[in-house]
């Protein structure tokens, strides 16, 4: 049975908050009748298992998926002003408990925290650790794009460190000012936001994570990057070749990939194969997003790879089992 390391979804309770608000983010009710969250640039259709928890069950049970960790969907609240974020991730990480309790033998969840004041998010993060079923926090990727920005968040990393919990960091909207986030207007936007600018920012903050020393001080600590890590995978052969030709004496970049997982949410069978080769068998977890699709194309993906039985095992579950068990409330079944 496999364990979804990155498995999105929103309580009722949210969703419903996001409903009465006038700014973004907010769910809004699409042409087609789905739902759609509306953020600074454009709107993210949101299918109905990332709010019907029955829906996400019968997904799982279907693609033999025994245990899905539970994240905020899309664009989160983690970058809202404080006043804003505070309440907005209390009603989610609130919900997300309640759903880990009602089904404990298959689902944990990452709390979202209110990121714009790094002591509200500690504040958050204390008390979610003590919610049923939270393993964790999900973190934005903009964070860490430098490791001047990224030790703002050294109380939360500690925080982390003594409580056992997970971090995953995920793409979020960048703060005005600064977002590279082509218009949609452009040629080929959609491919130039979702994957481009998406894996852009994701392979920022690994760089920030695996090569700056930022983890050093948390040797426990276990952290998740998403989507096979960004563009790292296929570029830290070049980063070797820069390192060994012009700091020879310092160890290379791929030495260092090891303080990080990385899921292979939406990536193929080549892009799993070359996160293995990257990362290690032993680092690379499954991922789906929590759709149908996604599911799907996921457990295929991981099927066609050319990875031995071991591995793909590895990766299917033996992995994320391992990383769930450094908290008392995962699910041991």
């Amino acid at each position: 049975m496999a364990v979804d390391m990155h498995s999105h979804w929103m309580p009722r309770t949210l969703a419903d908050a996001l409903r009465r608000r006038r700014t973004v983010p907010i769910l809004e009710t699409g042409a087609d009748g789905g739902d759609r969250l509306r953020i600074t640039r454009g709107a993210l259709r949101l299918a109905s298992d990332h709010v019907d928890l029955a829906a996400r069950l019968e997904i799982m049970d279907r693609h033999g998926i025994e245990i899905a960790t539970l994240s905020i969907p899309g664009p989160g609240v983690d970058n809202l002003p404080v006043d804003d974020a505070v309440p907005l991730a209390r009603i989610y990480n609130d919900g997300v408990a309640e759903a880990c309790a009602a089904h404990d033998q298959r689902f944990v969840g990452f709390a979202t925290l209110p990121c714009a004041d790094v002591g509200e998010a500690l504040a958050e993060f204390e008390r979610a650790m003590e919610l049923p079923g939270l393993i964790g926090a999900l973190l934005p990727s903009n964070a860490f794009f430098t490791l001047a920005e990224a030790e703002a968040f050294r109380p939360v990393f500690a925080a982390a460190e003594r409580l056992g919990a997970l971090l995953f960091v995920h793409p979020s909207p960048v703060p005005e000012g600064r977002s590279t986030v082509p218009p949609e207007t452009l040629d080929n936007a959609l491919h130039r936001r979702t994957t481009l600018d998406n894996q852009a920012q994701i392979s920022r903050s690994a760089v920030t994570l695996c090569l700056t020393g930022f983890l050093d001080n948390y040797p426990s600590i276990v952290v998740q990057l998403p989507n096979i890590g960004g563009n790292i995978a296929l570029e830290i052969e070049r980063m070797d070749h820069i390192s060994l030709n012009r700091t020879p004496e310092a160890p290379p970049p791929s030495a260092r990939l090891n303080r990080v997982h990385v899921d292979c949410n939406s990536f193929g069978p080549r892009g799993i194969e070359l996160a293995v080769a990257a990362f290690g068998a032993d680092r690379v977890v499954l991922g789906t997003d929590g759709t149908t699709f996604g599911t799907r194309w996921s457990l295929s993906a991981l099927a066609e790879t050319r990875l031995d039985e071991a591995e793909r095992r590895a990766v299917r579950e033996g992995n994320a089992r391992r990383m769930l068990s450094a908290r008392s409330v995962a699910p041991t079944r």
